[in-house]
């Protein structure tokens, strides 16, 4: 094990390189359990605090301060080696060994957040926080442990169908709770499309962080879908 935490940063970067010539190979990344926790916990949160805001404006002003805090810090980051050091420091037990190079991969989540707040539509912003959440870390558990069909990009068919069942899952109550007259059909409807999005988002992801492009594609896809069931999103 020693040998492999030695490994996987010089591993990590000869990843990055070959993957800019379309050469997939697998990750030595273990399953971190406790970031996946955060990972789930951060989903939570964010959605708590968007059904308990009295008005949707109301995330803009608490994503978009967070999402410009981020972003000053990875700035800091890349001219002083000190502050990159005390910030990996302090994520050190929920960080991966490349993010001491790139970017957080937290500060793309709150990227994702800020955007999201700025749709004002809290419904499809949900069900994309959920399929984040849920579906990602649940993907990244079952495709190492149990992925044998490899897809693209090194991930599995096996991850790719337990995140659309997982964030399909819990999504269905989450939409439920942010539109309660919402026939429970209509509401598997929406957090299923909102799931595949975020499945084949997560699936495709090479260049861009999949914390970022999750969010988006899944609250983009309950959203398309919602209005084309007549749904209101506000």
């Amino acid at each position: 094990m020693a040998f492999r935490s030695g490994l996987v940063p010089a591993y990590e970067s000869l990843q990055a390189t070959l993957s800019e010539h379309e050469i997939h190979v697998p990750s030595l990344r273990p399953t971190n359990h406790r970031r996946a926790l955060f990972h789930m916990a951060s989903g939570a949160l964010a959605i708590t605090i968007l059904w308990l805001v009295p008005e949707p404006w109301w995330t803009i002003a608490i994503a978009g301060p967070l999402c410009l805090a981020a972003w000053t810090t990875e700035l800091l980051r890349r001219d002083r080696p000190a502050v990159n050091a005390a910030v990996m420091r302090l994520f050190e037990p929920i960080a991966h060994a490349h993010e001491h190079r790139r970017v957080n991969s937290a500060t793309w989540y709150l990227t994702a957040l800020a955007l999201l707040s700025l749709t004002l539509s809290p419904l499809p912003c949900a069900v994309g926080l959920t399929a984040l959440a849920v579906g990602d870390p649940i993907a990244g558990f079952i495709g190492r442990r149990y992925g044998r069909i490899r897809l693209v990009h090194g991930r599995s068919l096996e991850g790719t169908l337990a995140f659309a069942f997982s964030a399909t899952l819990l999504s269905v109550p989450v939409a439920l709770a942010f539109a309660p007259a919402l026939p429970w059909t209509l509401a598997l409807v929406i957090g299923a499309s909102g799931a595949l999005g975020g499945a084949l988002a997560e699936l495709l992801s090479l260049r861009v962080d999949d914390n970022l492009s999750i969010g988006l594609s899944a609250s983009f896809a309950a959203g398309v879908t919602a209005v084309l069931l007549g749904v209101p999103l506000s």
